[in-house]
């Protein structure tokens, strides 16, 4: 188990939103679309500059352990026994977004997760524009920058509209 220090990040979020959110939390996860490392090659970048790096799972408030039952789940998929996990990509529907809520898998899985006590997080950042902003956070301390007068998330969506719009050039 690894654990977290994020007081600095999450009060102010907290303060600002006026939410209730001192929980421990237990959490499961996954990751697709990691690259790793984002490169500019000469026509193209190593990966499509599109995708999403993405890391979602499950979790359910630490002192209050679900009652949630994995044998019903794979039951409810029709999924075999040596199933280790479930990846949307090999037991749900591909299609678009209609075609996928539609299912009849999409449908049990859900259900289940209704009444098992677990809650769904999900984080997705774009690559590219992952990539182009840490160029901000490499020029200067985020301090320096707001002490000449800069805000510093605008900035960052300044030279990311720049490079969107200059994509040959980069």
């Amino acid at each position: 188990m690894i654990e977290f220090q994020v007081d600095e990040w999450r009060n102010p979020v907290k303060d600002y939103l006026n939410l209730s959110i001192d929980n421990c939390y237990t959490l499961y996860y996954d990751e697709c679309n990691n690259c790793r490392k984002f490169c500019i090659k000469e026509q193209s970048y190593n990966v499509p500059a599109e995708e999403d790096f993405v890391l979602a799972g499950v979790g359910y408030v630490s002192n209050q352990k679900p009652d949630y039952d994995f044998g019903r789940l794979w039951s409810d998929l029709r999924l075999q026994k040596n199933v280790k996990e479930i990846k949307f990509t090999k037991q749900f529907p591909k299609g678009n977004f209609l075609e996928c809520m539609s299912s009849r898998r999409t449908e049990a899985f859900l259900e289940w997760l209704d009444g098992s006590g677990l809650s769904i997080h999900c984080s997705h950042v774009n690559n590219l524009f992952y990539s182009t902003v840490d160029i901000v956070d490499s020029i200067a301390d985020m301090d320096d920058i707001t002490t000449f007068g800069y805000d510093i998330y605008p900035l960052k969506n300044v030279v990311y509209k720049l490079f969107l719009s200059n994509r040959t050039y980069f």
